[in-house]
Formats: C-alpha cells, structure tokens, sequence
C-alpha cells in the first residue's frame, strides 16, 4: 500500500511542470504586453540573425554587391558598411529604406562621413579617410562599430573589401561650414 501512495517523482513530471511553467509564462507575457516575449523583439528573435553567424566567415562584400543592399529591392535585406565591416540594418527600413534619413548610407561604406558628418559634398561620401585626424576617426569609427554591432535589431553580416585609394589625387576636404543635415 505504501508503494501505491508514494508515487515516484519522474522525469515526465519535471517536463509537465516545466511546460505549464513555459505556457503561464507565454499567457502573462501575452496578456500584459501583446507579445509573448514580454515586448523583446531583438536580433534574436530573427532567424535571418543566426543564418548570418553561420555564413559570417564566408561574407565578404565588393562594392558592386553591396550597392544591391540599398532598400530599393525590398526582398534584400539593407546594408550598411563602416570602415568595412557590413552589417544588417534591415529592422530600421524606414530610416534607411528609400526615403528615410539614412538612406545615403544604405548598400555603402561612407566612412568618412561618419567621422566628419559633412554630408553637402558629394566628394565625402567614401570610405577614404586620408587628411583626417587618425585618433579621431578611429574612435569615431569604432562608436560606431560598436552602436551597430550592440544594437538589438542590428548585427554583423560581413566584410567589406575596400578599393585602393589612389594616392596621387589629395584627399576630400569639406569646407562647406555644414557638418550634419538639418531635417
């Protein structure tokens, strides 16, 4: 009679628990906030996040090819390049999809601009960096490495392989006195 009272607490009970646990989990966060990852919407929550991890070693962008990631065919998804690392801003299309405000930078590498911000000379939207303060643009560049890869909806996607620079023309010089768009 003993052995018919005391029940064995078994790994089917542990997986019941477990999974009413899991569902009144889902119903609150479903309940309380319309989602039932309790509001996260993150990079991981996409699957397209984990397809990148895994082919991240063999994405190695041209600038022809990255300019096909520019929001304007919207089954691509929208890229943006800094000092040559890719990275998916696909969450933010209306910021970087046509008509947005961050359009130029979609399916390109405007490093410069995102060190100096003058964005009313054309001749400053390219990667090249020559004639400016070397400390500067790298922390520059790197904040904003580090903003891409840290945002929740944004992450890596690959490499950029930059052009040679022509050494015999001198760098872009902005003296325009505009530094960043006024909208």
């Amino acid at each position: 009679m003993d052995s018919d009272i005391r029940r064995r607490f078994t790994f089917l009970d542990l997986f019941r628990i477990l999974g009413g646990v899991l569902l009144l989990n889902v119903i609150l966060s479903y309940s309380l906030t319309g989602t039932t990852t309790w509001g996260y919407a993150g990079k991981h929550l996409n699957p397209r996040y984990y397809l990148s991890l895994i082919n991240q070693s063999s994405q190695e962008f041209t600038i022809d090819r990255l300019s096909l990631y520019n929001g304007t065919d919207s089954s691509l998804p929208i890229y943006v390049s800094v000092n040559g690392t890719v990275f998916d801003v696909s969450y933010g299309r209306d910021m970087y999809g046509p008509g947005g405000r961050y359009h130029l930078f979609a399916g390109h590498d405007y490093s410069r601009l995102f060190v100096n911000g003058c964005f009313k000379n054309t001749d400053q939207w390219t990667s090249d960096l020559r004639g400016l303060d070397k400390v500067d643009s790298q922390n520059k560049l790197t904040s904003w490495i580090h903003y891409y890869t840290d945002h929740p909806q944004y992450w890596k996607v690959g490499e950029l392989k930059l052009p040679e620079l022509e050494t015999t023309e001198p760098p872009p010089i902005c003296n325009d006195g505009l530094k960043f768009p006024r909208y």
